[in-house]
């Protein structure tokens, strides 16, 4: 129940933002700023603004990713024409080709491990760290693997990977 609580707080937030967008965008890229009114925020408050904003952009992409992989289940993009979820992503959504990639890789992702949403959704995780570890999630290591993941940098993932990658040492011969 608190998950679906926290949801639907999530999806006021992202409807109010949405219309706030769609009034910035009307009002043009010179009064964005003046419209925002953020050279009268303390430091503090800016700091603080930034922080909620980009916690929300963290749950949205979680929500989306869940969203992207009920469409996948029920072939909506097939259904509308599109010959694949990553062209639905790229004409419907407008996301960039390397956006739609990584979304599509959680989908994927997420679909075999869920607790990948949960972890989008805290910040513990994002769709850098699930495109450089996707392939080498299994059944057996994703837990750990995912929660050794947590808070680190692209360069630290791809040094993982490479190790993961190299062969196995042979035994010596003696």
């Amino acid at each position: 129940m608190e998950l679906f609580v926290h949801i639907n707080r999530i999806y006021t937030v992202s409807h109010l933002i949405t219309a706030a967008s769609e009034s910035l965008i009307r009002a043009g890229a010179d009064s964005i700023r003046r419209t925002l009114n953020l050279q009268s925020l303390s430091d503090d408050e800016l700091d603080k603004n930034l922080k909620r904003l980009a916690a929300a952009q963290r749950q949205c992409t979680a929500i989306i990713v869940a969203h992207l992989q009920e469409l996948d289940h029920r072939d909506i993009a097939q259904r509308k024409a599109y010959p694949s979820l990553f062209a639905y992503c790229i004409k419907e959504l407008r996301f960039s080709e390397d956006v739609a990639c990584r979304h599509i890789l959680a989908v994927r992702a997420s679909r075999r491990f869920p607790s990948i949403l949960v972890m989008l959704a805290r910040g513990e995780i994002n769709l850098t760290t699930i495109s450089v570890l996707n392939r080498h999630l299994t059944a057996e290591n994703h837990q750990g693997l995912l929660r050794w993941a947590a808070g680190k940098s692209r360069r630290e993932l791809e040094r993982r990977v490479a190790e993961l990658e190299a062969p196995a040492a042979s035994p010596r011969a003696i």
